[in-house]
């Protein structure tokens, strides 16, 4: 129970902070400093109004995804699907192949 606790208590900080208040707009825009991804923006962003230019992925974005991904690999690991199974274990997807996948999709949405 404390786990989902604390994920829920993450999901609402985020929520609320990104969407219910400037402070991840102006630590995304104002502060220079290697911890986001930069690239010009394309679609609705690109119009000539927009306040900022570019369309912002922060580095949290990209990490905690990814070691999410890490950590389904080192479950595949413990459950003896990470190679040298049977060939029918062999055609079964993997926590780790499934995860990284998906992590791929998105972060292809996300540049989009």
């Amino acid at each position: 129970a404390p786990r989902e606790s604390r994920t829920a208590g993450l999901f609402c900080y985020d929520a609320f902070f990104v969407f219910k208040s400037d402070v991840m707009l102006t630590v995304a825009t104002q502060i220079e400093a290697p911890a986001k991804f930069l690239w010009a923006a394309v679609g609705a962003g690109a119009d000539a109004g927009s306040r900022y230019p570019f369309s912002v992925l922060g580095l949290g974005d990209v990490v905690v995804p990814g070691a999410f991904v890490g950590l389904l690999r080192e479950l595949d690991k413990e459950q003896g699907r990470a190679g040298g199974g049977s060939e029918e274990e062999a055609r079964e997807a993997s926590y780790f192949q499934v995860g990284l996948g998906a992590y791929a999709a998105g972060l292809l949405s996300t540049f989009a």
